[in-house]
């Protein structure tokens, strides 16, 4: 089961995979009239008024049409704002204590340093960061469940005051509505829609907005951008584009990023070739072994290989792997060196708001005279 939750995250993370500038404004307990500039995420957007701010989220999950939710913030003791549309939750700052439906999120939360806030989470077995890891066993962090399994009378007991929802359809809507009917705040994050990992890390500055961290959320994103856009225009400068196998099989089928994903971006960006770059599409798509085996004659290198932590591994998932030209050539790469002890991928945690790490770590392995000497992988790992 372990191996299918984290087979089934790393599908959803191969099915989703610009520029801008500005300098935003640093806003004070009284906001004018005005918005948070971004340079790269597309899925929400945030508005400061005289003294409250309004956040709207567009489309946060797969299916979504035309739809648009608004959380308006105001500060406890202010009489409550009166803003006109659909979807509008109210929210009263500060805020002292979260729920966070997925781990990605608690990336964000702890790297604005509010890891503090968290009394609730869902999957808790598969938390990287070691403070909370301590926290759950200590029983001060509780898992409330995930999607058909979320726990109303555990997550009713934490009182939290706000909750981070997660949710890849719209059932995470009704999630929502039972939940303010318990007269409860809940808020949808879509970060995993973003179609580039800056864009994905750019949702930092949606979460600092409910706690007003801006200013410290625009500074991290200024240097992670900074880092990421220059070794970037190194990589792909690079005269040779060394070839990319992604993926390994489940039950028989191999399922491959699509060649607009983020995965593929990530690929492009490191200055390699991922061979299914001329796919057109975002989500994942299936592919036989045969035709893998074929077109893996010309790669270099093979990245993602999922729950597979060593060759062997690889070869017990299907002897005839072992045959792809890469496999005993010392190229295997695979983004599973910060696990946890249930299999919890701190890739999928942290590395939301490091792809510049994430990024080095991939350039490291095609172009190692980009990066210092001995540099030491952060995320990924050769397999032997």
């Amino acid at each position: 089961m372990k191996i299918f939750k984290t087979f089934s995250l790393l599908l959803l993370v191969l099915a989703v995979v610009s520029c801008g500038s500005n300098n935003t404004k640093q806003h004070s307990a009284n906001y004018s009239t005005d918005s948070l500039q971004l340079n790269y995420a597309n899925g929400f957007s945030v508005f400061y008024k005289n003294n409250y701010k309004i956040i709207k989220v567009t489309n946060p999950f797969n299916g979504a049409v035309n739809e648009t939710f608004v959380y308006v913030l105001y500060n406890k003791g202010d009489k409550q704002p009166v803003v006109e549309g659909n979807n509008i939750v109210y929210i009263q700052k500060p805020i002292q204590n979260i729920v966070c439906m997925s781990t990605t999120q608690i990336g964000y939360i702890n790297a604005l340093g509010l890891d503090s806030l968290i009394v609730g989470l869902s999957g808790a077995d598969y938390v990287y960061n070691k403070g909370l890891q301590q926290k759950i066993a200590q029983g001060k962090i509780v898992d409330v469940g995930y999607e058909s399994g979320f726990n109303y009378e555990v997550f009713m007991g934490l009182n939290p005051d706000l909750a981070f929802m997660y949710g890849i359809n719209s059932g995470v809507k009704a999630q929502v509505d039972k939940l303010s009917k318990l007269k409860k705040k809940a808020v949808i994050a879509g970060e995993y829609l973003e179609p580039t990992a800056l864009a994905k890390a750019e949702w930092l500055l949606f979460f600092s907005a409910f706690f007003d961290k801006e200013q410290q959320a625009k500074q991290i994103m200024d240097s992670i951008a900074l880092e990421y856009n220059t070794l970037k225009e190194q990589a792909i400068k690079a005269i040779s584009k060394p070839k990319v196998l992604v993926g390994v099989p489940w039950k028989g089928v191999w399922y491959l990023p699509g060649g607009q994903s983020l995965t593929s971006q990530f690929i492009t960006d490191a200055g390699g070739e991922y061979l299914w770059a001329d796919n057109e599409g975002v989500e994942s798509f299936s592919i036989s072994l045969e035709d893998i085996m074929l077109k893996s004659k010309n790669a270099d290198v093979w990245m993602h290989t999922s729950s597979c932590q060593s060759l062997q591994d690889i070869v017990n998932t299907d002897s005839r792997l072992k045959n792809i030209s890469v496999f005993g050539e010392g190229k295997v790469l695979n983004n599973c060196k910060r696990m946890s002890p249930m299999n919890g991928n701190d890739y999928f945690e942290s590395g939301v708001v490091n792809p510049h790490i994430i990024l080095k770590d991939i350039v490291s392995f095609l172009h190692p005279e980009l990066v210092e000497p001995n540099y030491e992988l952060k995320y990924y790992k050769v397999l032997k």
